[in-house]
């Protein structure tokens, strides 16, 4: 098997895992157990070879033209170390590769799990400029650099061309921001003035967070919530309920696996200033974890094959309706939260327990961070 092909066939074995345990201590030992965590050095070499091959260029005279731009320790680290990539240097990565938007798009959410591109940040818009017309990274810099006033979180987020998202977080089919953005700038920009005009004439519509993501997000909650009914729940119960017991803090957590999935999980008061608008941005982790408490029930199929199919449909919908519009990196096996998210959507579907996904994943959550305790106790 080439070294191109095993990361492949990991990424299998860990699927064909999180669909096929049903034993507690089994699951907790596939994510304790040497669990095979992507990393960004797999991932990178694998790119520079394919490009390499796509130029009809040698390998080791494309890897002399990156280092001769960011250094040899930087290349070293990148080529030979589990190392994490900042969103910053994987675009600067593409630069150097030379990608286009698209493709730098789709590096940045299936090999750095960072997000994509969006139009209305005003700095992804000019690095995708350049991209496109093969100009300088540092040119983009100059040009952002320039831009910096636009740096800021995004007008208030109902706030759209022709109206307003209502209670329920719902919103109009009428123009949006986003999408007359992104029309004006394919229409009207092609040269580096062009955009430099774009950019000011459009000034008050840029902003760095998602929307899209925080309305699916308030749209979700309102769902939950069910106003009106006598035993709706309370913000702090809705809360409590999308955290499922994962902790809110990796402080005290020695393993490296669970420290990554705990890592950028929230407090509770800090999704009540979401559900209140006080704070404005959803990360992928809050997204994925409202989802399974709104969709991610027990469906009670007991054909096998029929429940198997359900599954399906809703990993497409989380991964492409949801995640994947939002700009975000789609669900990975070799993601230690995201295989606990697969493995409980599969087991809700097809396991003949009355139990949802949010149940697996709290039993597995308080069983995992259980037991570190224990070993830390034991330590110490």
């Amino acid at each position: 098997m080439s070294d191109s092909e095993r990361p492949n066939r990991k990424t299998e074995e860990m699927s064909e895992k999180a669909e096929s345990m049903f034993d507690l201590e089994e699951t907790i030992h596939a994510i304790k157990g040497n669990f095979p965590i992507r990393v960004f050095n797999e991932e990178f070499r694998k790119v520079v070879t394919q490009k390499a091959q796509a130029a009809n260029e040698l390998l080791e005279d494309l890897k002399n033209k990156i280092k001769k731009e960011v250094g040899a320790a930087n290349f070293s680290n990148w080529w030979n170390h589990s190392v994490v990539v900042s969103r910053d240097k994987a675009i600067h990565i593409a630069f150097l590769l030379g990608m286009d938007s698209k493709e730098a798009h789709d590096f940045l959410m299936s090999k750095c799990w960072h997000d994509g591109f969006y139009v209305r940040d005003y700095k992804d818009l000019i690095y995708a400029f350049f991209l496109d017309n093969s100009l300088p990274y540092a040119d983009a810099t100059t040009m952002i650099n320039k831009h910096a006033h636009l740096d800021k979180p995004n007008p208030d987020v109902g706030t759209m061309v022709h109206g307003q998202a209502n209670s329920r977080g719902e919103i109009p089919k009428r123009e949006r921001i986003t999408n007359k953005l992104r029309t004006q700038y394919e229409r009207n920009v092609s040269t580096k003035d062009e955009l430099d005009i774009f950019l000011k004439d459009n000034a008050e519509c840029f902003g760095s967070f998602r929307r899209l993501a925080y309305e699916k997000f308030i749209k979700m909650y309102a769902l939950l919530k069910n106003e009106g009914d006598p035993d709706a729940l309370t913000d702090a119960q809705i809360c409590n309920m999308i955290l499922m017991n994962i902790p809110s803090t990796k402080a005290g957590i020695t393993n490296e696996i669970l420290k990554r999935v705990a890592a950028h999980t929230l407090q509770q008061t800090g999704l009540s200033e979401i559900q209140h608008k006080t704070k404005t941005y959803v990360n992928r982790k809050h997204l994925i974890m409202i989802w399974m408490l709104t969709y991610g029930g027990n469906p009670g199929i007991e054909n096998i094959a029929e429940a198997q199919a359900v599954f399906k449909q809703c990993m497409n919908i989380l991964n492409l309706e949801l995640l994947n519009l939002c700009g975000m990196p789609k669900l990975d096996p070799r993601n230690p939260f995201d295989w606990l998210m697969i493995h409980a959507l599969y087991y809700c579907h097809v396991n003949d327990e009355d139990k949802d996904a949010v149940d697996r994943i709290r039993e597995l959550m308080d069983a995992l961070f259980s037991e570190e305790r224990n070993d830390n106790e034991y330590t110490n």
